[in-house]
Formats: structure tokens, C-alpha cells, sequence
């Protein structure tokens, strides 16, 4: 998050995992490169979103352009649609631990050295907040990432 009056502070790093049905080949690997899904459609976050730019560039370091086959407003759409078979996604793994199945979704590891993302907590700096809205700000920058 950006702006002039925006100040952002880390609050942890979450790993971005493959989402694949839990029929997939791959299903059953403990981690795997993005490369190995290089020509299979790929549901993604509909644009703008940060997910989506953050898969694009995975992708282009993996070396190629995913054929995209369906978007989605969200992640747990992206997850729905990767278990009725139609895709494989990237998605964070949302402090699960790696691989597991989830809602008819295995999330396998990325070995990937960028499937990672920033997870923080914005405010309008200058700006007063309620004691109830500091305290919580205080709370969960106390047990942030540093930079």
C-alpha cells in the first residue's frame, strides 16, 4: 500500500502455495517448481489485484505466461474453481502448514524462491486514531516481521 500519508509496516511474510485438485498429478509432491505447470490453465485473481501481479511475475521468472482460463473475485473463489477440476492456482497458504488438503484442494509447496508474500497493516499517518483502533495497531505491530 502506497500513498503520501500512508505508512505500511510488515506484519509477516506468507508463503504462496500451488493449489491443484487433489487428483492432480502433482497432488502427491511434497513441493514443486511453478515451471511444472507451465502449460496448464490457470484460474487467477481478477485484475486489479495484487495476487494476480504477484502470480504473473512467479510465472515470467518460472519462464512462461500462464494460459489463463478463468478469474475470480477472490481467493476462496480461485480455490473453488482449482477443486471442480478447471485449473491450477496460486494462492497463500493462509498459516496452513504445507502440503495439505483443503476443501478438496491440495496446496503444494512452491520452490520458488519469490512465492512468498508481504502481509502488513496500513494507517493514515498523522492521523488520530480511536484508542480501541491504536491498541490493536500497537497489539499487532508488537508481534510484526521487522523490515
Amino acid at each position: 500500500m502506497a500513498g503520501p500519508h500512508i505508512e505500511w509496516r510488515r506484519v509477516l511474510v506468507e508463503p504462496l502455495v500451488l493449489a491443484v485438485p487433489t487428483t492432480h498429478r502433482l497432488a502427491a509432491h511434497d513441493a514443486v517448481p511453478l515451471a511444472d505447470v507451465a502449460h496448464e490453465p490457470f484460474v487467477l485473481r481478477r485484475a486489479p489485484s495484487g495476487m494476480r501481479t504477484t502470480t504473473l511475475a512467479l510465472c515470467a521468472a518460472a519462464g512462461f505466461e500462464p494460459q489463463v482460463a478463468f478469474e475470480a473475485d477472490d481467493v476462496a473463489t480461485v480455490r473453488g474453481l482449482v477443486g471442480a477440476g478447471l485449473g491450477v492456482g496460486v494462492v497463500p497458504a493462509m498459516g496452513l502448514s504445507a502440503p495439505t488438503t483443503f476443501a478438496g484442494v491440495r496446496l503444494v509447496p512452491l520452490r520458488d524462491a519469490d512465492a512468498r508474500r508481504d502481509v502488513g497493516l496500513a494507517w493514515v499517518a498523522g492521523r488520530q486514531l480511536l484508542p480501541s483502533a491504536e491498541a490493536f495497531r500497537r497489539f499487532v505491530l508488537a508481534g510484526a516481521t521487522p523490515r
